[in-house]
């Protein structure tokens, strides 16, 4: 099974939002969003909900919380 790589910052940088941006929007801690990127904080249903959706609200195309995520090429 291969590890899957959140990939938020992509979606930050097409938006041109930083973690308080996302923050605002999702309701979600901006400790959390920073340990998200990091790779260092297990991640939550909810939360990842939360971001999903507000990235979508803003023009960002997700069909599931997947879409957060890609697959590790090794």
């Amino acid at each position: 099974m291969k590890k899957k790589q959140f990939i938020l910052q992509k979606y930050l940088d097409q938006l041109n939002w930083n973690q308080s941006v996302l923050s605002r929007e999702s309701g979600v801690p901006t400790t959390v969003i920073s340990r998200y990127l990091k790779g260092s904080r297990t991640y939550t249903i909810e939360y990842l909900i939360a971001i999903k959706e507000a990235l979508q609200q803003n023009g960002i195309t997700l069909h599931s919380i997947e879409d957060l995520f890609e697959k590790d090429r090794d």
